[in-house]
């Protein structure tokens, strides 16, 4: 009977579907696609510095001023005595780069709020608290 149980244990866990994990890219896209919905009028940007180049590209890259390190999305709002937001988003386990937590305290130095987040939700969260709309 013991035996029988562990099987059927064994059964139920194969059956239920395994949770996928969002991606990087899932959670910015949304979290761009909401920021456009629900709050129009605010300006950001995303330097697009993620990705493999070709030596050509690379080199002509770095010459407009693009730079290791950049965080994924700049709000150019200055709130509360705060210049703007910087967000960089991230899936657990993975980090910022050591570049990106340079860029991070160079950011706040300049008196920007600058944040690491690791989901939809807690963006989102960073984003309201920033801008006083909770």
């Amino acid at each position: 009977m013991e035996n029988e149980t562990r099987l059927n244990m064994a059964h139920i866990k194969q059956a239920l579907p395994k949770e996928r994990k969002v991606s990087e890219y899932e959670i910015h896209t949304k979290f761009v696609a909401w920021i456009r919905k629900e709050h129009p009028a605010v300006k950001f940007i995303h330097p697009e510095n993620e990705g493999r180049r070709n030596f050509r590209k690379a080199t002509s890259s770095r010459n407009m001023g693009m730079k290791a390190g950049q965080l994924d999305l700049y709000f150019l709002h200055s709130v509360n005595g705060f210049n703007g937001l910087a967000i960089e988003l991230k899936v657990k386990p993975n980090r910022p780069s050591p570049d990106q937590n340079q860029e991070i305290l160079e950011l706040k130095e300049m008196n920007w709020v600058a944040e690491v987040v690791y989901s939809l939700d807690e963006a989102k969260e960073k984003f309201r608290k920033y801008f006083q709309l909770t």
